[in-house]
């Protein structure tokens, strides 16, 4: 497995012969169905026009096993998310702590992957990770064995039984029951593959594919390219999930991030959460090494740019005439933040320059607020001083609230200010937190770069006593210019001081 993440195995990048053509299918009915049989559809949906056609997938990881009950329980138990609904008062059913987890939709198993610091395979990736690159039928290869390989339907009883339970029939990655036991679920959406024209075998399929057959098929049915679909806001008794992940950190959450706050972005803003930076923290069960915990901090900018300096930053930004704003990138982050001041959520990361004129009305009021407070002083030496004192005060807090009425009142969709700052858009659309006249740099080499901290200031100090410093987050954003060598370079800060980042990894 290398450095995979414990209980998954490394997927090496690459092509592979995605499905199969006519021929290669006729070739396989023949063996496992008789001469002259007719496919069934099942096995049509999965031709392709012409075997040159190969998918080109990047390495990943995929998880050994199919998730667990007793793995799902523990999700059930931290989120407070539902229980399957044969789960009699949520509990798992007696003797099958250790069998696959089934009756989830998709939506359940995304929400696991989430929260396990994962995510849902990919059609081409299960297959990749099932197949191999060299075009067999099954995991194990081109034999078939009633009862030596997968849990089918030749078993008896027919019932989901602990992963691993056939190591003959690991696939080439050495993942196991990636024939039988239950269909696993995808993030693909079943449709023919380019070159197949037969819609027909495409009639009683819906939904999102899942892959692998069950406990209930066989042969036929269990190969390694036969694809099946089901609808994903159903939970079904024979259908689990495994799940995959990114190589590089940051990646998978910054994707479901996007989803969360893509409304909060100006149009076009073209984030690329491929291109995210992050590190994670993962929390595992001493007994079972089973994930109890998983958290991540990930920024995710934006892609290729029109400017390469802070003046060209400016002039993007001005052309938001409304608020101002650009998009810089999203954060995701499962742990709140010191400063700025961010609970755990995901934010749209926007750059907004200041307004010159809002500039002037906060210096004029900043002027009438100090004319006021000379004249409440004025007035409080012309009195008792206990009247005069309370007076003045009075005056004074009334001043106080007029230049937080002042500041407070929203213009367009993000307050115009006097300066320029980096804003933190929550989900509701809310600016949460802000930076202000951040340090924007132009380069001509470097790269997009994430790095822990161990002697930051405390939360509002620029300097601070051994002591007292506290942990925190530098990030590094590279925004890449389409045209010319030179590229646009901030860097953020964040302070955790409520939290220990010693045992989290990039």
């Amino acid at each position: 497995t290398g450095d995979a993440p414990a209980g998954m195995v490394l997927v090496t990048g690459g092509e592979f012969p995605l499905g199969v053509t006519a021929v290669e299918l006729r070739t396989f009915v023949d063996e496992m169905l008789g001469k002259k049989r007719k496919p069934k559809p099942l096995m049509e949906r999965s031709i392709v026009g012409k075997r040159k056609q190969k998918v080109n997938l990047p390495s990943f990881y995929m998880d050994v096993n199919e998730v667990t009950n007793a793995q799902y329980r523990l999700f059930v138990d931290a989120t407070g998310w539902s229980a399957p609904s044969h789960w009699e008062d949520g509990k798992i059913p007696d003797g099958e702590e250790s069998r696959p987890v089934t009756k989830v939709s998709l939506k359940d198993a995304q929400a696991y992957a989430r929260w396990a610091g994962k995510r849902i395979p990919s059609e081409a990736e299960w297959e990749k990770a099932a197949r191999g690159t060299d075009n067999r039928w099954f995991p194990w290869g081109n034999d078939w064995n009633d009862t030596g390989f997968c849990n089918n339907a030749l078993q008896k009883p027919p019932h989901a039984t602990t992963p691993g339970q056939f190591p003959d029939g690991a696939s080439p990655f050495q993942c196991n029951d990636m024939a039988g036991n239950v269909w696993e679920w995808t993030t693909t959406y079943i449709a023919p593959y380019a070159g197949n024209e037969n819609n027909a075998c495409f009639n009683q399929a819906r939904g999102h594919v899942i892959r692998g057959g069950g406990y209930l098929n066989t042969t036929h049915e269990l190969a390694a390219f036969i694809r099946n679909a089901a609808d994903p806001q159903n939970a079904f008794e024979g259908v689990g999930f495994r799940c995959a992940r990114s190589i590089k950190t940051g990646i998978d959450v910054s994707h479901y991030a996007l989803n969360e706050v893509s409304t909060q972005l100006p149009p076009g803003s073209g984030i690329d959460p491929d291109d995210a930076i992050g590190i994670e923290y993962t929390q595992r069960q001493s007994n079972t090494n089973y994930i109890e915990s998983a958290s991540s901090f990930a920024l995710a900018p934006i892609g290729e740019v029109n400017y390469s300096n802070l003046d060209g930053l400016q002039r993007e930004a001005k052309t938001n005439k409304e608020d101002g704003t650009v998009a810089l990138a999203i954060l995701t982050t499962d742990v709140a933040v010191g400063e700025p001041a961010l609970d755990a959520g995901n934010y749209a990361v926007l750059y907004q320059k200041g307004d010159p004129k809002e500039a002037k009305k906060v210096a004029q009021a900043k002027e009438r607020e100090d004319k006021k407070k000379a004249t409440a002083k004025e007035r409080s030496k012309k009195r008792a001083p206990k009247k005069g004192k309370g007076k003045e005060k009075e005056v004074v807090e009334e001043v106080a609230e007029e230049a937080e009425g002042e500041k407070e009142k929203p213009s367009g969709l993000a307050r115009l200010v006097g300066y320029d700052r980096i804003i933190f858009v929550n989900e509701e659309g809310t600016i949460v937190a802000e930076v202000r006249d951040p340090k924007v740099d132009t380069v001509t080499s470097g790269s997009r770069s994430i790095a822990i901290k161990k002697d930051l200031p405390p939360v509002g100090k620029t300097v601070g006593r051994p002591g007292e410093l506290v942990h925190g987050v530098h990030a590094n954003l590279i925004l890449d210019a389409k045209f010319g060598s030179k590229s646009l370079a901030i860097g953020l800060t964040f302070k955790m001081p409520d939290l220990d980042l010693s045992n989290w990894s990039y």
